[in-house]
C-alpha cells in the first residue's frame, strides 16, 4: 500500500463527492440534463469509493472490489453519452434507442461477470476457437465495446453540432464538452492498457477533470469562452515576449557596457543611460505591441470605455426625445462593440403590469412588432428580480423559463440576439437592449458585458427623464382636453337645469292649475262628471309626467355610479317587445305610423332581466317615434348573432325612415342632457314629432345593454328633414351575459321585480 496513491485516490473521491453535492443541489426530476449527470458521477464516486477501500485493503463479502469498479465506471461511461444526447437535446426516441444498446452491454457484462446459471461458460466454450480464452478477455471486450461506444456517439454528435449554425454560447459549450469526451477517452484508453497501473496515476485524474468540467459546463450558465481565452492567451504570451526581449536587449546591452568600458564613473553613466531608454521605451512598445496584437488577434483595436461612455452622455444630456434617445443609443452599441444586429426596446406601458416591448430603433433586423409579455412572464420576472444581463442561451436552457409560451420563445428565436440587458428605474421594466453576435464572430467578454451594462444603466437615467417630461407634456394635453371638457360640462349643466326645469315645470303647473280648479269646483261642478273626469285626468297626467322624467334621472344616475343591478331570468325577446309597444298603440294610430316587427318569435331565449329590456325598447321605440314624420315607417327585427369574443348573441335592429342623423353626432346623442334640437325647441310630449326629452333616454338605453355585456351602435346616412334617409340603432346581446356577482340583502329586504307578457 502506497501513501501517495491512496491520497490522489482520496482527492479524487472529494472531487466526486463535491460534485455530487453541487447535482443534488441542482436536482431536478424533471430536467434529464441533471439526471443523467447526477447518475453519472454517482458511479464515478461509488468507483472511487471501492478503489480507496481496495488500496486499503478493507475487506467485506458484500462487495468484490474489482468487478464493482469496472461496471460503475463502464455504467459511468454510458451515462457520459446519455448526458451527451440529452445536452444536445437529441429526441426521446434517440435516447431510447442509445439506452437499449446501452442497457445491453450492461446486461451482458454482468451476465458474464457474475456467471448466471452457467451462461459465461456456455459463451467462453462457444467462443475458444475465435481466440478468446476466458471470461476475462469477454469482458474486456464487452467494456470495451461500451467505452467506444458512448465516447464514438458523443464525438460524431458533437462534430455534427459544431458544423450548424448555434447561439455562440452554445458552441462554446460544445467546445467545453469535445475536451471533456477527449479527457474521458484518454481515461477509458488508459483503464484497457493499463500499463504498469497507468490508470491510477494517469487515468484516475484524466476521469476526474473529465467529469469535474462536465458538471460544470451543465451547472454553470456563464463560462467563459474558450476562442476568447485562446486568443487571450495568445495576446498574453506576445505581450510577455516583447517585454522580455526589451529586458533580454538591456541585459546584452548592459553586459557589452561592461565588457568595453573599464571606468567606473563612466560605465555607471551609460547603465544609467541604458535603464532610461529601457524604462522609457516599456510603455510605447507595450501599447504599440497591444495595438498590433488585438488587432491581428480579434481583428480590433481596444476600446477606451471611459471615452465611450463620456461621449454618449454628452450626446443624450440635452435630449428629452425617447425617440432619439434611442437612436443614440442603437448608434452606441453599433461603434462600441461592432455587432450585427441590436434593438433598444421601450416598455410602452409604464408600471408594474403587463409589459408591452415596443422596437424603437434597431440594427440588422426589420419586421418585427410590439410584444406584449405578461407579468407572469419568466422573462419579465427575471429581469426585474435579478436586476442584470441575461443570454439567449440561458433562456434555451435554464429550468425556470421552460413556463414561457412557445410563441413568446419563437419570437425571441427569431430575432437572433445573444444578450438582454433591462433598463431599469427600481423595480420598474423601462426597456431592453438587446445585442446580437459581433461581426467578428467573437463571443463577448467581461469587459464588453459590463460596458453593455453600463449603457443601459446611463439609458436609463436619460429615459426616465425622457418619460418624465413625455408625460408632463401629456399631462398638458390632458389638462387642455379637461378644461374643454369642463367647458362643455358647464354648458350641459346649463343644458340640463334648463331643460329639467321645463320638463319639471311644465307638469308641475299643470298639476298646480288642475288642483286648483278641483278646490274652486261648485257643487253644481261636481254634478257634471265630465268636468271632474278632466280636472283629475289633468293632474294625473301630469303627477305621471313628472313620475317619469324623475325614475329616467335616478335610472341614469345609478347607471354612472354602477349601481344598476339586474335580476336576471329567462327573456323572450317577442313579448318584451309586445310589453314595450302597449303604451304607444295609440300615438301610433294617431300619427298614422306603420310598426312592424320580424324574427323575434325565432330567436332563441335569452339570459336577462326583462323589465331593463322593456325599458331600453321603449326608450328606442320613442326616439323612433320622435324623429319619423306622420305616415312614417318604424321596422324592429331580429336576428342570431356572436359577439366580438365568438359568444352567441341576438341582435334586435329598430330602423325607420326619419330625418336621420347626423354622422359626427353618432356617439354624442348616447351622452347624458345631448340633444340635436335646440332647447328652444324643447317640447314635453314624449311623442310630438321633433320633440326633445331631457336627453337622457338613449343614455340609458346604453347604460342597460353595456350592463348586460352587450353593444350598441347607430347607423345613419345623415340628418335631411326633406328626403329622410332614416336611421338604424343596432343592439346585441350575449345569451348568457358574465355579469359580476351580486351581493345578496337579507330575506326581508330583497324586493323583488317581475315582469308579466300578456
Amino acid at each position: 500500500m502506497e501513501i501517495p496513491e491512496i491520497i490522489l485516490i482520496s482527492l479524487c473521491l472529494l472531487i466526486f463527492g463535491v460534485l455530487q453535492v453541487l447535482v443534488i443541489l441542482r436536482w431536478r426530476l424533471a430536467d434529464i440534463l441533471v439526471v443523467h449527470l447526477g447518475v453519472s458521477v454517482s458511479l464515478g464516486f461509488f468507483a472511487n469509493l471501492c478503489l480507496l477501500l481496495a488500496w486499503l485493503e478493507v475487506t467485506t463479502n458484500a462487495l468484490n472490489y474489482e468487478l464493482s469498479i469496472q461496471l460503475s465506471l463502464l455504467a459511468m461511461i454510458l451515462t457520459f453519452g446519455g448526458l451527451t444526447l440529452s445536452l444536445l437535446k437529441k429526441t426521446r426516441r434517440t435516447l431510447l434507442i442509445y439506452w437499449g444498446v446501452g442497457l445491453a452491454i450492461l446486461l451482458l457484462w454482468s451476465g458474464l461477470a457474475f456467471n448466471f446459471q452457467g451462461w459465461a461458460t456456455g459463451i467462453v466454450v462457444a467462443t475458444n476457437g475465435v481466440g478468446l480464452n476466458g471470461i476475462e478477455q469477454l469482458m474486456a471486450i464487452v467494456a470495451g465495446s461500451g467505452w467506444v461506444m458512448a465516447i464514438t456517439s458523443a464525438l460524431v454528435n458533437l462534430t455534427s453540432e459544431l458544423k450548424q449554425r448555434h447561439p455562440l454560447q452554445f458552441l462554446n459549450r460544445l467546445r467545453y464538452w469535445l475536451i471533456v469526451t477527449f479527457l474521458l477517452g484518454a481515461a477509458g484508453v488508459t483503464l484497457f492498457a493499463d500499463f504498469t497501473g497507468s490508470f491510477r496515476w494517469v487515468g484516475l485524474p484524466l476521469l476526474t477533470a473529465g467529469m469535474a468540467l462536465a458538471s460544470y459546463n451543465v451547472l454553470s450558465y456563464q463560462t467563459p469562452d474558450l476562442k476568447l481565452l485562446f486568443n487571450w492567451g495568445l495576446h498574453y504570451i506576445g505581450i510577455t515576449f516583447v517585454l522580455s526581449s526589451i529586458t533580454l536587449i538591456g541585459l546584452v546591452g548592459a553586459t557589452q557596457l561592461y565588457r568595453f568600458i573599464a571606468h567606473r564613473t563612466h560605465l555607471l553613466i551609460w547603465l544609467v543611460i541604458l535603464a532610461v531608454l529601457m524604462a522609457a521605451s516599456y510603455r510605447p512598445l507595450q501599447r504599440l505591441s497591444n495595438m498590433l496584437l488585438m488587432r491581428f488577434i480579434f481583428g480590433r483595436t481596444d476600446r477606451d470605455e471611459t471615452q465611450m461612455i463620456r461621449r454618449y452622455n454628452q450626446n443624450i444630456r440635452n435630449t428629452l426625445d425617447v425617440q432619439r434617445l434611442s437612436d443614440v443609443t442603437i448608434k452606441a452599441m453599433v461603434e462600441t462593440l461592432d455587432i450585427e444586429r441590436g434593438v433598444v426596446f421601450i416598455n410602452e406601458r409604464n408600471g408594474r403590469g403587463p409589459v408591452w416591448l415596443k422596437p424603437l430603433s434597431t440594427v440588422g433586423l426589420k419586421n418585427f412588432t410590439t410584444k406584449c409579455l405578461t407579468i407572469e412572464n419568466p422573462l419579465v420576472g427575471y429581469l426585474r428580480k435579478e436586476k442584470t444581463m441575461l443570454s439567449q442561451y440561458e433562456i434555451d436552457v435554464r429550468p425556470e423559463f421552460k413556463s414561457m409560451a412557445q410563441d413568446e420563445k419563437d419570437w425571441l428565436l427569431a430575432l437572433e440576439l445573444e444578450m438582454y440587458v433591462p433598463i431599469l428605474r427600481e423595480q420598474e421594466l423601462m426597456g431592453v437592449l438587446a445585442f446580437g453576435p459581433q461581426k467578428n464572430g467573437t463571443a463577448y467578454s467581461k469587459k464588453e458585458k459590463d460596458l453593455m451594462v453600463m449603457l443601459a444603466e446611463q439609458a436609463a437615467v436619460a429615459m426616465d427623464g425622457a418619460l418624465l417630461f413625455q408625460q408632463l407634456a401629456t399631462i398638458n394635453d390632458e389638462v387642455g382636453l379637461l378644461n374643454d371638457r369642463v367647458s362643455v360640462l358647464d354648458k350641459s349643466k346649463s343644458e340640463f337645469l334648463s331643460i329639467a326645469s321645463h320638463e319639471l315645470k311644465t307638469p308641475l303647473t299643470q298639476i298646480h292649475t288642475y288642483s286648483q280648479l278641483l278646490l274652486d269646483l261648485t257643487e253644481d261642478d261636481l254634478k257634471d262628471e265630465t268636468y271632474t273626469k278632466k280636472v283629475f285626468e289633468g293632474i294625473a297626467r301630469g303627477s305621471e309626467r313628472m313620475r317619469d322624467v324623475i325614475e329616467l334621472m335616478l335610472d341614469v344616475s345609478a347607471a354612472d355610479m354602477g349601481s344598476m343591478y339586474l335580476f336576471t331570468g329567462p327573456v323572450i325577446m317577442k313579448e318584451v317587445f309586445e310589453q314595450a309597444i302597449r303604451p304607444y298603440l295609440p300615438v301610433l294610430d294617431e300619427r298614422r305610423l306603420a310598426l312592424s316587427e320580424n324574427s323575434l318569435a325565432d330567436l332563441p331565449t335569452i339570459e336577462a332581466d326583462g323589465t331593463r329590456l322593456v325599458q331600453m325598447l321603449e326608450n328606442l321605440i320613442n326616439n323612433a317615434i320622435k324623429y319619423t314624420p306622420d305616415g312614417g315607417q318604424i321596422t324592429i327585427t331580429g336576428r342570431p348573432t356572436t359577439m366580438s369574443d365568438g359568444e352567441p348573441a341576438v341582435e334586435i335592429m329598430i330602423s325607420d325612415n326619419g330625418i336621420g342623423i347626423d354622422p359626427q353626432h353618432h356617439e354624442m346623442i348616447f351622452e347624458k342632457f345631448f340633444r340635436v334640437e335646440d332647447s328652444k325647441n324643447h317640447s314635453t310630449s314624449k311623442t310630438k314629432y321633433k320633440g326633445a326629452g331631457p336627453g337622457l333616454g338613449l343614455t340609458l338605453v346604453r347604460a342597460i345593454v353595456e350592463t348586460h355585456n352587450g353593444e350598441i351602435w347607430v347607423e345613419s346616412v345623415g340628418r335631411d328633414e326633406v328626403n329622410r334617409p332614416g336611421s338604424a340603432f343596432y343592439v346585441v346581446l350575449p345569451l348568457l351575459p358574465k355579469l359580476p356577482e351580486r351581493i345578496e340583502l337579507p330575506q326581508s329586504k330583497i324586493i323583488t321585480q317581475t315582469i308579466t307578457y300578456s
